[in-house]
């Protein structure tokens, strides 16, 4: 028996790329069931309030919006840091669950697939950041009886809420390159912080891949070569690692 179209079929419903704002909604929608997500942000949320509750309780100026500032910023370099080891769960969790598999059999362009990813985990750096911002301007609240002082969290939010982005985007890079966690980690909270010590015949090959001092060039206008050196090895290596083994995944 022959089945035959009666009205003629549109091609283009099973051509047309899924749109990327569709795939950052889907990544959306699978983190909160990620268990690995969930815990690493809550704790660096609960890890960063309970340092700014720290550093309030040890102030030695008076409790000003400029002084509350500079706490939750100082307060805050936990916070971002653990970015990283967040941004390197995203990026390895598609591989190691095996769902990646599943969102490119109905996205098969990869590149756009990859990009979706990332921006999915930037918008919940952001909604964390957020969250983490309100609970920072509470404590401060709380802790010096004055909205005029915790107003300081909010004006200061700039610089942790670049950092952490930053973080957790190495972090995803190099976890997509390696689809695993431990190596990002080793890089990052064992191998990075020598490699600014490393120096060999009196040239200083650390300073080739300086992530943080690079970071700090570029942002001042003072980077040098070996700065972009250090990005390179940081995030455009492994980017293109990354897409390159994506393009060969079945």
């Amino acid at each position: 028996m022959t089945i035959v179209a009666t009205e003629p079929v549109d091609a283009a419903l099973f051509t047309r790329p899924v749109p990327l704002a569709r795939l950052v909604r889907v990544h959306l929608r699978i983190w909160p069931a990620q268990r690995a997500m969930t815990v690493a942000t809550l704790l660096a949320v609960l890890i960063g309030v309970g340092g700014m509750l720290l550093g309030l309780g040890h102030l030695t100026t008076p409790a000003t919006a400029d002084a509350v500032g500079r706490q939750f910023v100082g307060s805050s370099a936990a916070y971002s840091l653990l970015w990283f080891a967040i941004g390197a769960v995203a990026g390895a969790g598609p591989f190691r669950n095996k769902w990646a598999q599943l969102l490119l059999s109905f996205a098969p362009r990869r590149g756009r697939w990859f990009v979706a990813l990332l921006v999915s985990v930037l918008v919940w750096t952001l909604a964390a950041t957020g969250l983490f911002t309100v609970l920072c301007a509470v404590a401060a609240l709380v802790r010096t009886g004055s909205a005029g002082a915790a107003t300081g969290v909010v004006t200061t939010v700039g610089p942790v809420l670049a950092l952490s982005l930053f973080d957790v985007t190495v972090g995803l890079i190099l976890g997509a390159a390696a689809r695993g966690v431990a190596v990002p980690l080793i890089l990052a909270y064992v191998i990075g912080p020598a490699l600014p010590l490393i120096t060999v015949r009196g040239v200083h090959l650390g300073g080739l891949f300086d992530l943080d001092g690079a970071i700090t060039h570029l942002a001042s206008g003072a980077a040098g070569w070996h700065d972009l050196t250090a990005l390179c090895a940081w995030i455009v290596a492994p980017a293109v690692l990354a897409l390159w083994r994506l393009g060969r995944t079945p």
